[in-house]
């Protein structure tokens, strides 16, 4: 997870720039810095990001089980 917000999966051994990367979760903040964002896999295998900077909101769902 980026400091933006935006989960971001780039190869091994890379510089980690945009060009690099493979895939993202497309959940930048609206300010860009410092979002209190985090990765969650509950028990009935769902995997969201949620923002815990507001009442812990729904951001996306990655993966739905």
């Amino acid at each position: 997870m980026q400091v933006d917000g935006n989960l971001v999966l780039y190869p091994a051994y890379t510089t980690e720039t945009v060009w690099d990367a493979y895939w993202d979760s497309e959940t930048k903040a609206d300010n860009g810095v410092n979002v209190k964002y985090h990765l969650y896999l509950n028990n009935t295998g769902l995997l969201q990001i949620w923002n815990r900077s507001r009442d812990y909101d729904l951001i996306k769902t990655l993966i739905d089980a």
